[in-house]
């Protein structure tokens, strides 16, 4: 229903982030109104945060920093909405500080949701982790026996993604060095925070916590980071599957969720190659898998300046239908 993905996080080589690791873990209780709720801070996701953050950062996370809250028999009432509780850090909603244990703020798809810490001296604070907010919700469409109801996933807007009746899957690229974004139907970028934002207020002192604390879910035992690969190394990283929920979309094996490519010079990719995947991904809706040709996209290194293989992809589109690369439409011979 609700997922958090990792968009920033200060210091760390984002491209070498394993899959595993991309969503923080959110264990969701029911409160007294119905509504689900789950609290976010080092007290309910403290493994998560210490193998994920560098350079001592998780202590800048406060141990409740805040909590979501959704859903429940009033409709009126169901939207996805944040509080604060103060602490040692700060809680920012795309780019705007959240009070403290203030009114709770409305969120949505794509929201950008930060953790920053006070530097010393100064009101400035600096980002140490931003996630982007993905919602899954009923599709608007007839209505189906329970059993038969299958969740959509709203798509932040501004990715350039096209209709997801078009664009069944969303990709992105992730090289060992920054380089354009290649995908077999639509291509989703990550939204970066900015390093720094102002306050003209300081952080609140920490707050007691009491009782107990929410166990997170098992994080994976294993680096979160991975070792950079050679040049030829490209990872293509699913970031959406028409008819996946996030809870169902986490449950597929990291191996469909994020393929390596040994691009060394040109490949083609599409259906034919990786069958299983694209079977994996679309199994809610197998007709969607007709949007997927066989060859799909030509990938390519592109030369640099020095006439070398660089760190950018050269796409193009095999396919007869109108794919999206970098947020440009490509139709069929066009390339990006």
């Amino acid at each position: 229903e609700v997922a958090l993905e990792v968009a920033f996080i200060r210091l760390a080589p984002l491209a070498n982030l394993r899959p595993e690791f991309r969503m923080l873990p959110l264990v969701p209780s029911i409160d007294g109104e119905g509504r689900r709720v789950a609290r976010l801070g080092r007290i309910h996701q403290q493994q998560w945060f210490e193998a994920v953050l560098i350079s001592g950062d998780a202590a800048a996370i406060s141990r409740e920093a805040c909590e979501l809250s959704w859903g429940g028999p009033d409709a009126a009432q169901a939207r996805l909405c944040l509080r604060t509780f103060g602490g040692a850090g700060a809680v920012l909603v795309d780019g705007q500080r959240v009070p403290p244990q203030g009114e709770p703020v409305p969120l949505r798809p794509g929201s950008q949701l930060s953790f920053a810490s006070t530097q010393a001296g100064t009101e400035q604070l600096m980002v140490i982790l931003t996630l982007l907010v993905h919602l899954a919700s009923p599709a608007p469409q007839q209505q189906l026996p329970l059993q038969q109801q299958r969740p959509r996933m709203q798509r932040p807007s501004g990715t350039g993604s096209v209709d997801s009746e078009a664009s069944p899957v969303s990709i992105r690229t992730r090289p060992p060095p920054p380089a354009a974004c290649a995908a077999p139907v639509a291509v989703a970028s990550a939204m970066a925070a900015a390093p720094s934002v102002s306050s003209s207020s300081p952080a609140a002192p920490t707050p007691a916590v009491e009782g107990g604390c929410t166990p997170e879910r098992q994080t994976p035992r294993q680096a979160p980071y991975r070792d950079v690969d050679d040049g030829s190394a490209w990872h293509l990283e699913c970031v959406y599957a028409e008819g996946l929920s996030p809870e169902a979309f986490l449950a597929l094996p990291a191996d469909v969720r994020c393929l390596r490519l040994e691009i060394s010079e040109t490949i083609d990719f599409g259906r034919g190659s990786h069958a299983e995947v694209f079977e994996a991904l679309l199994a809610r809706d197998v007709d969607l898998l007709k949007y997927v040709s066989r060859k799909h996209f030509q990938l390519e290194r592109a030369l640099g300046e020095d006439g070398a293989p660089g760190g950018r992809l050269r796409v193009t589109n095999l396919s007869a239908n109108v794919a999206v690369v970098a947020q440009k439409p490509l139709r069929t011979g066009e390339s990006a």
